[in-house]
């Protein structure tokens, strides 16, 4: 093999290395008065280093859960409602995992 092949056979697998299989994050927002729906769920990875954020903001259905894909990292989640705001849990996502935390408001 020649010099030229043998550094773009580097570069692909190195390349298909950062590739990010997406995890899942997931989770219940409640209060003291039972589930909280319609809650927006803020996440934003603890490092710059992770790229591929979903640049969106899930919601709380009736029942107060959320769930989005995401590339697998490190985040602070936070969930509001209007002006309240819940406590930030920092959780890790792993690839094909799925990670579930509980926020109160």
């Amino acid at each position: 093999m020649t010099r030229a092949r043998c550094v773009v056979v580097a570069l692909v697998i190195a390349a298909s290395g950062c590739a990010s299989t997406p995890g899942t994050l997931s989770g219940f927002v409640i209060s003291a008065t039972g589930p909280v729906a319609g809650a927006t769920i803020d996440f934003k990875p603890v490092s710059t280093v992770h790229a591929g954020v979903p640049d969106i903001s899930p919601r709380t259905d009736a029942k107060g859960f959320f769930s989005v894909s995401t590339s697998a990292a490190e985040y602070e989640v936070t969930a509001r409602l209007g002006e309240r705001r819940s406590n930030t849990a920092r959780v890790t996502v792993d690839a094909d995992e799925t990670a579930t935390i509980r926020l109160s408001m």
